[in-house]
């Protein structure tokens, strides 16, 4: 399957370009790593995945105006970034795999970014491994929500760097593609809690604040109130109370990931971890009140992302404070590794989640 293929040759050249000793090779293995799912996505064809024509439809509205203004005109409560990138690769190409390959190379690339500038706390294979079994396929569809959350990522790991302006920058570039980002605010204010009160003695009160939280959020309808500060598109979106089609099988990989973050978390002093497990927690109480409105599954994706950088951040550990990590756990990694190929498996080939199997090229339409 090309599926397989693309991730299996995208995962060596990670490997290659993480373990590179000069820029050089670091940016020649690097590329090798970003073309093949690049260049997958922008050459499927319209019936691979439920949303394509509706993104295409907005590059073909770009493609028949000259002036950005009117282009904004005409796509009323589309966020200007996404619109901005569709407008250019518009006047760039009338070709429609040029614009797949720009929003999938913004969806990948910070991602990417992320897992190599932070390799000595993470592995980057592992990190992309989990980003291709959990998120590709998805990513095909809900394509300008996929930008913002790529650029959510690589916001925190600056706010983990002390990089605070860096962090605020790359949340308005991500607010700029999907305002919903909005409720990734609360994610500053968060780590700065956890940096304080560590989870290790506090995890009780964390757990019962998480829990409380979210349901304040349910039952005081605080969707319809944010949405109404957006757009009267994003109120209705937001206050939607369509029933959403998740899965017992979604439900258990994000409560496997919780599970083993949060153990690592309260077995540590680390505020990274800490982080990643509230944030867990957060990913299972907002999949759970999913079942009642899709629009918290939506909002799900803004926690369950994490996994890409909590996962592997579990496979290590930090010894007596010196930069000197080591395998967590063999078998925990396994596991974790074999989950997530089954979750993809079940999820996309055989219940056909995203409708992204089978795998169609626009050449063999021409």
């Amino acid at each position: 399957m090309i599926y397989i293929a693309v991730f299996i040759l995208s995962l060596i050249f990670t490997s290659l370009a993480s373990s590179s000793k000069n820029k050089f090779s670091l940016f020649l293995f690097s590329f090798f790593a970003l073309a093949p799912p690049v260049i997958l996505a922008a050459l499927r064809s319209p019936e691979v995945g439920t949303d394509t024509t509706n993104y295409l439809m907005f590059f073909e509205r770009a493609v028949g105006v000259s002036s950005f203004s009117y282009y904004v005109y005409i796509c009323p409560d589309v966020e200007w970034g996404y619109l901005f990138v569709t407008f250019l690769c518009a006047k760039l190409s009338s070709f429609s795999y040029v614009y797949q390959a720009m929003i999938h190379f913004l969806i990948i690339v910070p991602i990417f970014i992320t897992a190599i500038q932070n390799r000595k706390w993470v592995n980057p294979t592992f990190c992309m491994f989990v980003f291709y079994c959990l998120f590709f396929n998805e990513s095909l569809n809900i394509q300008r929500q996929y930008v913002s959350l790529s650029f959510v990522i690589l916001a925190v790991t600056c706010l983990f760097e002390k990089r605070n302006v860096l962090f605020w920058i790359c949340l308005a570039l991500a607010f700029s593609f999907h305002t919903t980002t909005i409720i990734a605010v609360a994610f500053f204010f968060i780590y700065k809690v956890v940096e304080k009160y560590s989870l290790k003695q506090n995890y009780n009160y964390y757990l019962i604040g998480v829990v409380v939280v979210s349901l304040v959020f349910y039952f005081g309808n605080w969707l319809s109130l944010g949405g109404s500060l957006g757009s009267e598109r994003y109120s209705i979106y937001l206050s939607s109370d369509e029933q959403s089609k998740i899965s017992y099988s979604t439900l258990i990989v994000y409560f496997v990931v919780f599970f083993f973050v949060f153990l690592k978390a309260v077995k540590s002093n680390d505020s990274k971890l800490d982080f990643f497990a509230v944030i867990a927690l957060f990913s299972i109480t907002s999949l759970f009140l999913s079942v009642s409105s899709h629009t918290f599954y939506r909002l799900s994706l803004f926690f369950s992302v994490f996994s890409i950088i909590s996962v592997p951040s579990i496979c290590y550990y930090k010894k007596r404070h010196v930069v000197q990590y080591k395998s967590y756990n063999n078998v925990v990694k396994v596991m974790f590794i074999i989950l997530f190929i089954y979750y993809w498996y079940f999820a996309i080939v055989l219940r056909g989640s995203n409708q992204t199997v089978p795998y169609t090229t626009l050449i063999q339409m021409l």
